[in-house]
This record gives structure tokens, C-alpha cells and sequence, in this order.
């Protein structure tokens, strides 16, 4: 009897205490020690772009060994510079802000000098368990159906604790940012639509969070245009003159950031981007190489560079050359390949297809993820709680068809819902399908601006960003349809 008591006293503490999203917030905390704090830890190596951000971080490769520090061996250590570094910030990116916060907490617990990557990964994390805290708290308040509201919190796990995800956190690209941050950002936005939160100080926390993701990446720029016009949308329909106030205020400061942020694009980083949009995309997607440089004032003999890479070893003609700068890339501009393609919608197509196709890639195949201690061979995968990246890689979600049906059924379900909430003038339910909007013009956008400014080149690692809001859609429609099954439930009683 006593036992008995004993056992329906835990199940009832765990029956109150352990909610779907405390349960979503423990399984992320665990299922993320075990992958990125236990061995055999999961990272992602190097492909050459940590030098831009870790160097102006004081930060540097303990290796001079390329094999064992690029593209098949990730490392958990780095070299901290004793003295402050001379190298300038060549790259802007509110990424140096965790960095910096990482080595801070660092060297309070080792003093020698060695950077262990694991401090970067527990502050996103953390950002990312709070995230989907929020998120699930928001995903099942309509739900009444208790067993519904975790399998919520389960399929939330299974989808993004996937360790294609989580191994960014364990690596110096700007992808570990974006996750953690654009997750919270989101969080914070619905909660606060959701719950009716909509106050100074949550606008504000929203405003810092959405900052600190779309500072991450130079791409990410036009997002913060979206995210302006939402902000100005949330305080145009609020009755407090402060948060009108703010939002406009809060709204010009976005735009603005966002331009200095595209403004901060030059340089090597500038010239990469558009080589390859020029050389991986419109060359290679024009039926004419040569007709289509005439279209920008430039001479046909540079059609050879058709298909070139920028860090090619033996390249044709050297990307940095003094005579490509002079004649190749002052005559043409990033605005100008967008009015280019919209004047020659085959081509446009031609390189949407391929964007389309690498638009549901969330592991980069390029690079490993174990230590080279761990005695793994050259660029070996990690498969370590990675079911919906493996799903999410079938040919059937690289296909057009499949987007523009995806799109199609979620489309029609939000403008029902959106028309219901004008009907019932429910202007918080209007709000939430709005937000919805952006985070899928937020994904979207970055599929049009990678093939226009980069062409094929690193596309999938360039439409990240499009995967998590594919995935929160994903969820808004599972939820949907949970909701759906409980009406159908209750009307046959």
C-alpha cells in the first residue's frame, strides 16, 4: 500500500510538474550533452571560413596542418592570442558577441590559453532549450488533448534537437547563430501575439534577439526590412502610445542596421560573393555565356570563367586580379544580376530549380564532424539522433512540385484561419498568422537572394535559414490538424 502511494504521488508530481514544454526543455538539454559534450562530441570542421571570424576574435587554429583542421576533422580547441590581435574585423557579424562571451567565461575556468568550443555551444544551447520552451508553450495552448500537447513537444524534439542542427552550435559558422536566435526571436514574437504579452519590455527583447540573428550573416540583411514593417505592424495596432512610439522607432533603427550591415559587404568577401554569382550562376544558367556578359558591359572573352570557384587552385584567371576588378566586377552589382534574371525568367528558373533542390539540406556534405582522436576515417558523418535531416534528404522534398504543394495546403489553411480571425475580430489571431508570414518570406527570401548572389556555390549552407522555417511550418500545420481532430472528437460526443 505504502508503495503503491508512493508511486501515485510521483506520477502525479511528474503529471503537474513535467508539462510539454519542461519536457521539450530536459530532452533538448539531454539528447544536446550527449551529442556535444560527451564523447564522441559532434562539431562541424572547418571549410576555411572560421579565419575571418575567429582571428578578430583573438582566436587561432592550434594545427598548421590543413588535413587536420579543415573539411574532415572538427576541433574543440583553439589557440588564444595572449595579446590583443591586430587583425581587423574584416567581417562584421553580431556572431563576435557570443564568441567573446564564450572566451570571457572560458578563461575564468582555464588559464592557459586554450579555447574549448563546448563554452560557445552551452550558450546556444541554452538560447535554443529556451526557445523551444516558449515555442511548444505557444504550439499547445489550443490544444486541449493532454497526449496531443506532448506528442508536440516530442515531434518539436525530433525535428529541431536533430544533431544536423546542433552540431552548428559546436563550430565557428554563423548557422549556430541563426538557430539559437532565430528560434528565440520567433518564440519570443508568438508568445507575446499568443498570451497577449505585448509590452515595452518584451517588444524590446524581441528587438535585441531579432538584431543579434540578422546581424549574424550579411545575406540576412533584407530580414531586417521584414522584421521592421512586423514591429511597426505590432505597435500600429496597440492602444499604448509608448509601443507605437517604440515600434516606429524600433523600425527605422532595423531598416537602417539593415543597410549599414549590406553596406559592410566589400573587400575579398565581396568579390567571392559576386564571382560566383556571375561564374556559378548566370554563366552557367545562360544559354550564351558571352551574350549574357555583353549584358553587362563586359567582355565576352571572361565567358572562360563560366563554372570557375573563387578558390579554385589553379584558376583560369586569378579572382583577385587587378584586371578582374577593372573590367569585371565594377560593371556589374548584385541589384543589377536581380533585374538581369527578372528580365530573363528562364535562366531565373534554371537557377531556382537548383535552389529549390539544395533548399532542404541541413547537413553539409562537405565537412566531417568527429575529432580526428576519435580514430573516425577523413570526413566522417555523425547519424546520432538525425532521423528528420535524413527524412528531410529524400529526393521528394528536392523537387519544385513538392514545394509548391507544401506551400499551397499551408497557405490555405492560414488565410482560413487569418479570415476567421477578421470575422471574430480577433486581431491577436490576425498577428499570428502575420508573424507566420514573415518567418516564411524570412526563409524564402534567402533561397532568392543565395542563387542570385552566389549562384550554386556553398547553396545549401546559404539557404539554412530556409529549413528552419519550412520545419516551424511544419508544426503550425501539425498543430492545425490537432485541433481539427479534437473539434471532430468533441462533436461526436
Amino acid at each position: 500500500m505504502y508503495k503503491k502511494l508512493d508511486v501515485k504521488r510521483l506520477y502525479n508530481f511528474i503529471k503537474i510538474k513535467m508539462t510539454p514544454e519542461i519536457t521539450v526543455l530536459i530532452l533538448i538539454m539531454i539528447i544536446g550533452t550527449f551529442g556535444l559534450f560527451i564523447k564522441p562530441i559532434i562539431g562541424i570542421a572547418d571549410n576555411g571560413d572560421f579565419y575571418r571570424i575567429i582571428s578578430q576574435n583573438g582566436l587561432y587554429h592550434l594545427s598548421n596542418n590543413d588535413n587536420d583542421i579543415m573539411f574532415g576533422y572538427f576541433n574543440k580547441e583553439y589557440g588564444i592570442y595572449k595579446y590583443a590581435s591586430e587583425t581587423t574585423g574584416a567581417l562584421f557579424s553580431t556572431q563576435s558577441i557570443f564568441i567573446k562571451l564564450a572566451v570571457y567565461i572560458s578563461k575564468i575556468f582555464n588559464n592557459n590559453n586554450i579555447f574549448d568550443i563546448r563554452f560557445l555551444s552551452i550558450i546556444f544551447l541554452s538560447l535554443h532549450a529556451v526557445a523551444a520552451y516558449l515555442l511548444v508553450k505557444v504550439f499547445t495552448k489550443d490544444i486541449k488533448t493532454q497526449k496531443f500537447k506532448y506528442l508536440i513537444a516530442i515531434i518539436y524534439t525530433f525535428i529541431f534537437c536533430d544533431t544536423a542542427y546542433i552540431s552548428y552550435f559546436n563550430s565557428f559558422y554563423g548557422e549556430g547563430v541563426i538557430i539559437a536566435c532565430f528560434l528565440l526571436s520567433v518564440a519570443i514574437l508568438l508568445y507575446i501575439i499568443k498570451f497577449n504579452k505585448i509590452n515595452l519590455v518584451n517588444l524590446i527583447l524581441f528587438s535585441i534577439v531579432c538584431l543579434l540573428f540578422f546581424g549574424a550573416k550579411q545575406q540576412l540583411a533584407p530580414i531586417g526590412v521584414l522584421a521592421a514593417i512586423l514591429i511597426i505592424r505590432l505597435g500600429y495596432v496597440n492602444e499604448n502610445k509608448y509601443i507605437k512610439i517604440l515600434s516606429i522607432i524600433i523600425g527605422i533603427f532595423f531598416i537602417v542596421s539593415a543597410g549599414l550591415l549590406y553596406k559592410s559587404i566589400k573587400g575579398d568577401f565581396d568579390y567571392m560573393n559576386r564571382f560566383h554569382a556571375m561564374t556559378r550562376g548566370s554563366l552557367m544558367n545562360g544559354e550564351d555565356p558571352e551574350k549574357v556578359l555583353e549584358n553587362f558591359g563586359i567582355d565576352g572573352s571572361y565567358s572562360l570563367l563560366e563554372g570557375e570557384n573563387f578558390y579554385k587552385k589553379v584558376p583560369s584567371i586569378n579572382p583577385n586580379d587587378e584586371r578582374l576588378k577593372e573590367d569585371f566586377y565594377e560593371n556589374y552589382s548584385i541589384p543589377s544580376l536581380f533585374i538581369y534574371y527578372l528580365k530573363h525568367r528562364k535562366e531565373f528558373r534554371s537557377i531556382l530549380k537548383v535552389g529549390i533542390k539544395n533548399a532542404y539540406t541541413i547537413k553539409p556534405d562537405a565537412m566531417g564532424n568527429y575529432e580526428k582522436s576519435e580514430g573516425k576515417p577523413y570526413g566522417a558523418k555523425s547519424y546520432f539522433f538525425s532521423g528528420w535531416s535524413a527524412i528531410k534528404d529524400k529526393s521528394v522534398f528536392k523537387t519544385s512540385g513538392f514545394m509548391i504543394l507544401f506551400l499551397i495546403i499551408y497557405f490555405l489553411c492560414s488565410f482560413k484561419s487569418y479570415k476567421k480571425s477578421l470575422n471574430t475580430k480577433d486581431v491577436n489571431g490576425c498577428l499570428f498568422e502575420e508573424a507566420y508570414l514573415y518567418i516564411f518570406l524570412a526563409g524564402f527570401s534567402q533561397i532568392i537572394i543565395s542563387v542570385v548572389g552566389a549562384g550554386d556555390a556553398d547553396i545549401a549552407k546559404h539557404e539554412f535559414l530556409y529549413n528552419l522555417t519550412f520545419d516551424l511550418m511544419v508544426i503550425r500545420l501539425i498543430m492545425q490538424y490537432l485541433i481539427i481532430m479534437e473539434g471532430k472528437r468533441i462533436g461526436k460526443q
